[in-house]
């Protein structure tokens, strides 16, 4: 049966990767806008090792009480009013792609 409160999105616009560095420092950009050029209502992380992403506003710093993102478990989030996130890693160096969803 399928489920009535489902609704897909679509890739249609470049995301941003970056590398954390390994380090206590965050890593830290605007959110990438959608192929129409406007914020998106949800972006996904996904990374090639273990962070803790932060949404935000200008400024943003995450901290390693924040969401944790696992290689092996992407996750979409709700972006709200929120304009930016920052992500650190657990100690070693990862990269992050964020992406941002289309509704369709």
């Amino acid at each position: 049966m399928a489920n009535p409160n489902f609704h897909s999105a679509t890739v249609a616009a470049t995301g941003q990767t970056v590398t954390t560095t390994a380090s206590t420092a965050t890593t830290a950009a605007a959110l990438p806008n959608t192929s129409g050029g406007t914020r998106p209502r949800y972006v996904r992380f996904a990374t090639t090792g273990t962070v803790y992403v932060r949404l935000g506003v200008a400024g943003v710093a995450a901290a390693t009480t924040d969401m944790m993102v696992h290689a092996t478990q992407p996750e979409i989030l709700n972006v709200g009013t929120r304009t930016h996130w920052s992500a650190i890693d657990n100690g070693t160096a990862a990269v992050v792609n964020v992406t941002p969803l289309e509704e369709s």
